[in-house]
């Protein structure tokens, strides 16, 4: 799988995308959405449904590098979890005895 060529193609999609019609003066339409709150995460997801979906019908490689953009912002804008703080079994607690 050329793995190299994918992200090239995706990289060059996602710099013209930003040069392109979604941005108005300084403000892409995406930071727009992102600033109405409980937006952001239907919008990128359904956007990632719309282009896998008709993928199959339209066999346009751009679909896909549209559903992977969609998904990257997504990713990027998901926090990391907190990790998982797992006491030991008999530890003892930060009460202190009087």
């Amino acid at each position: 799988m050329k793995v190299d060529s994918g992200m090239r193609a995706l990289e060059r999609h996602i710099s013209t995308t930003h040069e392109g019609h979604y941005v108005h003066g300084d403000v892409e339409t995406i930071d727009t959405i992102a600033e109405i709150p409980g937006t952001f995460l239907g919008y990128t997801i359904g956007n990632v449904v719309k282009y896998i979906s008709r993928f199959p019908t339209t066999r346009n490689k751009v679909d896909l590098l549209k559903a992977c953009h969609y998904l990257l912002m997504l990713y990027q804008a998901t926090p990391d979890p907190e990790p998982e703080v797992v006491e030991p079994e008999g530890a003892e607690t930060d009460v202190q005895a009087e």
